[in-house]
């Protein structure tokens, strides 16, 4: 095989493309948990075939972001409060072994991405930003940490679950005041690691977890069991 053809291959697919832009209009709320999703309308709005776009819905399927039914089709997948909390408690054990790693080797350039993060937060909680972007900034704010921790396997793991923890982290922030606790808890994070504290660093962390968890599961108790449609606006 030539050197041209494997360059081929690394290109995005038209599938990758589809997946992306299906993720994060399921992540963003503008497809709805429980929503059907019409192949036709789908393909029309994407630009793609349908063998194309039955790829890209498997590959959301293998995300838990869609479920695909026998003779009823695709649906955005709905997470119930029992597998909210199942993932919350796998999100507390990669991110407290995340933070315990990195304060073991503090990696000065993740903790200078997660410093800008906070600082991000914080306009955004001043008012100073839009609040649209609080998903993106959390998402450096775990790159920087799984980044800099050390560990390959344990970063591939957490970005099988990153579309659903996105969709959680929605979820928490929609409780009144929330923003500015979650601000507190992982500004305590960036402290313990960069300190070298690696108790106080995985013990910030799934501190940090168990209270977005807290107001996931209230919001989840509050709409019968399902993550809401408008997905909120908030970051946990």
């Amino acid at each position: 095989m030539t050197l041209a053809r494997l360059d081929s291959i690394d290109r995005p697919t038209i599938r990758e493309h589809a997946e992306v832009r299906l993720r994060d209009a399921i992540v963003e709320g503008r497809l709805a948990p429980g929503e059907r999703l019409v192949e036709r309308e789908l393909c029309e709005a994407l630009g793609i075939s349908r063998p194309s776009l039955r790829e890209a819905l498997r590959g959301l399927a293998g995300e838990g972001l869609v479920q695909i039914v026998a003779h009823r089709g695709p649906a955005v997948a709905v997470i119930t409060r029992e597998q909210a909390a199942e993932i919350f408690t796998v999100r507390e054990a990669l991110e407290g072994m995340a933070a315990r790693l990195l304060a073991a080797r503090p990696d000065p350039g993740a903790i200078a991405q997660m410093r800008q993060s906070v600082r991000t937060l914080q306009r955004i909680a001043a008012g100073r930003m839009d609040r649209a972007e609080l998903v993106a900034t959390k998402a450096l704010f775990y790159d920087a940490l799984f980044g800099g921790c050390g560990n390959q396997t344990l970063s591939q793991v957490m970005r099988q679950l990153l579309a659903r923890i996105s969709l959680l982290r929605r979820a928490s922030l929609s409780r009144p005041g929330r923003l500015a606790h979650s601000i507190a808890e992982i500004t305590a994070i960036v402290d313990a690691i960069e300190a070298g504290d690696e108790a106080g660093a995985e013990q910030a962390a799934r501190l940090h977890v168990r209270r977005a968890c807290a107001a996931a599961l209230e919001l989840l108790d509050g709409a019968a069991d399902a993550l809401p449609s408008t997905a909120s606006r908030g970051a946990g």
